[in-house]
């Protein structure tokens, strides 16, 4: 087996990588099948549990075998996928720790030929956008549809639908996911510009109204603790703002714009390894070319 950074590999001809696809943790591909990467995947996550001592296994078992990761999807730590034919997995996907993905029984029922087959075996399909939560288990023929949530802990052995959550063992269906129309998307990205514009001009108190109100009428939206984050700066309130930001990576582990803005508030507050910490992690997850190089550069002051 070779060795190139975190990757270790059988045979490199087989695995197939998009641009700027990063491995964090010890990543093993280890079978004779084909494993494709699309651009910008990620693997491996250093504020998750099991990042140290643990790694990540992705096995096309056989010849036939496949396994492909879709564009912009996050990997945690210490994941297993082990397919006999395929896993597929779309893009924008978030793929919790210690996730374990087996596409056949492994081995044959009957005791006479137990040793002998692997049992049966049949596709996993993931679509795009979905989350799986820690520690879930996705077994053979399953297919998950687009925007689904997967709760920890669950054990997947049917499909699940689009825009749904499903948790349990086995996995049952909990609610569905209200799907946004187009106009009310904009109507939030308009909302969101404008408390920017008033947070810049100084116009914190008319921010923190607007702000208020808008967070009444969303269920959810990530956005909403970099702009508080970004008034309590506006407004020299560095420990509220980095408390604010710490809630929201509670909840949101990989989101680049929490990892920055905590490493600026940081570096705001003089506490220089604070914010080198931060800056190297959401240098991991970034994907824009240009506020790379910034990181890069800021990393670099920071640790003469």
């Amino acid at each position: 087996m070779q060795q190139n950074g975190n990757l270790f590999a059988t045979n490199y001809e087989n695995l197939i990588l998009g641009e700027n696809v990063k491995f964090n943790q010890t990543t093993i591909f280890n079978g004779l099948g084909k494993v494709v990467f699309g651009d910008d995947v990620i693997v491996g996550y250093e504020l998750a549990p099991h990042f140290y001592g643990m790694h990540t296994l992705i096995q096309a078992r056989y010849e036939n075998s496949y396994v492909n990761i879709g564009s912009r999807s996050h990997l945690s730590n210490d994941i297993t996928i082990i397919t006999a034919d395929s896993v597929v997995i779309g893009e924008d996907c978030l793929i919790g720790d210690r996730v374990t993905m087996f596409d056949h029984d492994g081995h044959e029922i009957s005791p006479t030929s137990r040793r002998s087959s692997f049992g049966k075996c049949a596709p996993i399909r993931i679509g795009n956008n979905v989350w799986v939560g820690s520690n879930v288990t996705i077994l053979k023929g399953v297919n998950i549809g687009d925007n689904a949530i997967i709760a920890a802990n669950s054990v997947i052995t049917r499909d699940v639908m689009k825009n749904t959550i499903v948790a349990g063992n086995p996995g049952r269906l909990i609610k569905e996911i209200k799907a946004e129309k187009e106009e009310q998307l904009l109507l939030r990205t308009q909302i969101k510009n404008n408390i920017e514009k008033l947070i810049n001009n100084g116009n914190t108190n008319e921010a923190k109204q607007i702000l208020e109100n808008y967070e009444k009428l969303v269920e959810h939206d990530i956005d909403i603790y970099s702009l508080k984050a970004a008034i309590s700066i506006k407004e020299n309130n560095l420990e509220m703002a980095k408390t604010i930001l710490l809630n929201g990576l509670e909840n949101y582990e990989f989101d680049f714009d929490l990892l920055y803005n905590l490493a600026y508030v940081y570096e705001l507050s003089e506490l220089y390894v604070k914010a080198l910490e931060y800056y190297l992690l959401a240098s991991t997850i970034c994907t824009d070319e240009k506020i790379q190089n910034e990181i890069e550069r800021k990393i670099s002051i920071l640790q003469k």
